[in-house]
């Protein structure tokens, strides 16, 4: 018996052999051609598609359609034995309208106002898995042109599932810019108490070990949405610690324990770098520099209480690690005073590491894997 469900064509299976006889497979509205082809079986959607059109863009597929089989039990021949993918409809529907649109179809993703941002996405992740080398770079240069225009690009995303899955593709095919901005927009909003930006950024890190680093940054700028590195800390004392580790239990609502633990542990990390960041860091020695010592040494010291000082006249007194390190970035794109090469570009060097060097171990004070 047939039905229609949505304009699709409700198929139902009798074969015991087939790959579930008690699942009614829906024929695909617009991708199931009647012609000669191969079916497919996404989910619980049947696609009938173009053997040449899928092989001719992907190796993955040549290879798949040239493979020999029992002309018995051959699969991709009927409704009954379709060949089985595991992929949503959704996603196998935006790889078939890549390949089947019209050039006008096309060029209307190139505009924000008509672009497809979901389909899109789709279309790089089973691109991207099947190896469509053209149009998985079509559609990472599509997200990253929009990416690149004015405004938040999470907001234009719209949902944290499809900002984390765009994370990812960026992060697996190297599209550092695409990579970048997104960042940016996500740690800026966790830092500002965003709700749910945290707990996505969490849900996203934790799945995928090569986000190890934007793990680490998620918790940091978490700490400052909190604001746990506000209290006025001794300089030379690190007791206070234990009256502030504070970050107290209200802020770890909805945290799992593992979480619970890599934020305190973060903190505690953090906040006795911000100790050691309140007094001036030590000068690495310049054997180049024969004053490095009696003059060098004495304006580094002087340079780093300015970089306080300055602060605390705009009354903007740096509060966490991050930001003191960000300023004294900011402060050394400046000559330094009475210092003279070639320590005045040892020591930008050496701010520069303090940067780097901080980025790079935010993970390790969580006890990220």
């Amino acid at each position: 018996m047939m039905m229609e469900v949505d304009n699709d064509t409700t198929i139902p299976v009798s074969d015991a052999s087939a790959v579930n006889a008690n699942i009614p497979y829906i024929r695909d509205k617009d991708y199931y051609f009647e012609d000669e082809s191969v079916i497919l079986l996404a989910g619980t959607r049947l696609f009938k598609i173009h053997r040449t059109l899928f092989a001719k863009g992907s190796p993955l597929f040549q290879t798949m359609f040239s493979l020999p089989q029992d002309a018995a039990t051959q699969e991709g021949q009927s409704d009954e034995r379709p060949i089985l993918f595991h992929d949503s409809p959704q996603d196998f529907r935006a790889l078939c309208w890549a390949l089947y649109s019209s050039p006008p179809e096309i060029l209307a993703q190139q505009y924000p106002d008509t672009v497809d941002i979901s389909k899109m996405i789709s279309i790089a992740a089973l691109s991207l898995k099947y190896d469509f080398r053209t149009l998985m770079n079509w559609a990472l240069d599509t997200l990253e042109l929009l990416a690149k225009r004015p405004g938040s690009f999470i907001a234009k995303v719209k949902l944290w599932s499809r900002v984390g899955r765009i994370y990812t593709l960026a992060k697996q095919c190297s599209r550092d810019l695409l990579l970048r901005r997104i960042e940016e927009d996500w740690l800026y909003r966790i830092s500002v108490g965003e709700p749910h930006a945290f707990r996505n950024a969490l849900i996203v890190a934790e799945s995928f070990p090569e986000h190890r680093a934007f793990h680490g940054k998620a918790y940091y700028s978490h700490l400052k949405a909190l604001k746990t590195f506000s209290s006025k800390a001794p300089e030379t004392d690190i007791r206070f610690i234990h009256e502030v580790t504070s970050v107290k239990n209200d802020h770890l609502q909805g945290l799992n324990d593992q979480q619970k633990t890599r934020i305190q542990r973060g903190f505690w990390s953090l906040s006795l770098i911000k100790i050691q960041l309140l007094r001036t860091p030590r000068l690495v020695d310049n054997p180049a520099c024969v004053t490095h010592a009696r003059g060098c040494v004495p304006t580094w010291r002087e340079w780093w209480e300015d970089l306080h000082n300055e602060a605390e006249c705009k009354e903007k007194p740096l509060e966490d690690p991050g930001e003191i390190i960000e300023a004294a970035a900011k402060k050394a794109i400046q000559p330094l005073k009475s210092i003279q090469s070639p320590c005045d570009a040892f020591i930008r060097a050496q701010v520069q590491k303090m940067v780097e060097d901080f980025s790079g171990s935010l993970a390790d004070y969580f006890m990220i894997p």
